[in-house]
């Protein structure tokens, strides 16, 4: 049992450093929060969700990447942070410019389907001091979360990387 606590703790760090390194080469400037409305429990399930909703966000904003942490909410139901960067205040629609938040929110919904789905988006402002680090210090922190609590059986993912970020 202390092997194994030991194992469980190392790879704590090991994961929290490489969320660290992925967020800070990217240059993540932009918190998003992808929450259910139902109370939606199947991690695979989730997954599957943020895979879609990465594929349909490369076709609004190409070279979309972001840092994905998976993390239960109190209820039971799954949430995911992403680190991400260069989210524009506004997107090209058909009738003029839509605000990027209304674009990523219909697109989690239409993921999401009948679970409902909701974002919460925390950007860099003009005059803010959030650096790349501290988007990164945030991710990481659910990371050790996830670890401590036994919120992800052994051998699983806790965190997920879409886009091409290239650590030197």
């Amino acid at each position: 049992e202390e092997a194994r606590q030991r194992d469980r703790q190392r790879a704590a760090r090991r994961a929290k450093t490489r969320v660290r390194r992925l967020c800070k080469v990217m240059g993540a400037d932009t918190l998003l929060t992808l929450t259910y409305r139902a109370n939606q429990t199947d991690l695979d399930l989730c997954k599957r969700h943020v895979k879609e909703f990465n594929r349909r966000m490369l076709r609004v904003l190409p070279g979309f990447a972001f840092v994905a942490c998976f993390e239960p909410q109190s209820r039971g139901a799954w949430h995911v942070h992403l680190a991400t960067r260069n989210i524009p205040a506004a997107l090209p629609g058909i009738k003029g410019e839509w605000r990027s938040f209304n674009v990523i929110r219909a697109i989690w919904r239409s993921v999401t389907g009948e679970l409902g789905g909701n974002i919460d988006l925390q950007r860099r402002k003009f005059n803010s001091q959030k650096s790349a680090a501290q988007v990164a210090a945030y991710i990481a922190k659910y990371i050790g979360k996830g670890f401590q609590d036994d919120q992800v059986e052994d051998g699983r993912n806790r965190y997920a990387v879409y886009g091409k970020v290239d650590v030197p």
